[in-house]
């Protein structure tokens, strides 16, 4: 848990195939629990102090993302939302 908030297994495993790192291994796990727990920590904060993206900005994000990752590891649906979560 981060401040209340629950990471579980789904989550772990989501990042890991996010960080492209096999997932038997403890240091891949360890690697994406920190992930997690940094990202909730800085989501978190940025709700606390009212921090909020606008929809084309998010937009350039996604399409500065897809241009990077090719083949990309999310629709670009679920990329927005994760990002705008």
């Amino acid at each position: 848990m981060v401040n209340g908030e629950t990471i579980t297994l789904q989550d772990v495993r989501s990042k890991l195939d996010e960080l492209s790192l096999e997932g038997g291994s403890s240091k891949a796990l360890q690697v994406a629990l920190e992930d997690l727990i940094k990202e909730r920590l800085l989501l978190q904060k940025a709700h606390e102090m009212g921090i909020t993206i606008s929809d084309s900005a998010l937009d350039l994000m996604v399409d500065e993302i897809k241009k990077d990752k090719s083949p990309s590891p999310l629709p670009s649906k679920e990329l927005r939302n994760k990002l705008k979560t």
